[in-house]
């Protein structure tokens, strides 16, 4: 069921299922580089709940929504103290003044 609701394209069910147990025990970074382009939201959410997502290397996942053309994306990562510091380190230098300072109180 897991597995048919992660190829489902409908928006509410994606902002749901980056939340489910079972998902982050078996989604791939192939899978959550896909949902970070569909909606900002569903974006924000993966960045905030980034090192729940099991089977995924999350320096590699930091990194790719730090590249996020959204802000808010960003500041979501920037925002979560859990993230690697390294990429908050590099957050520091980010152009968005609100990315930076979440950056910096995260490393606090």
């Amino acid at each position: 069921t897991c597995h048919r609701l992660i190829a489902d394209d409908a928006l509410a069910v994606l902002k749901n299922i980056v939340s489910n147990s079972v998902f982050k025990e078996t989604v791939t970074l192939e899978i959550l580089e896909k949902y970070l382009t569909i909606d900002r939201e569903l974006a924000e959410a993966i960045a905030y709940d980034l090192e729940s997502y099991k089977l995924v290397d999350i320096l590699n996942l930091a990194e790719l929504i730090a590249i996020n053309k959204d802000p808010s994306v960003v500041a979501a990562l920037a925002n979560n103290r859990r993230a690697p510091k390294k990429v908050l380190r590099d957050l520091l230098n980010h152009p968005d003044p609100l990315v930076v300072d979440r950056a910096s109180e995260s490393l606090k």
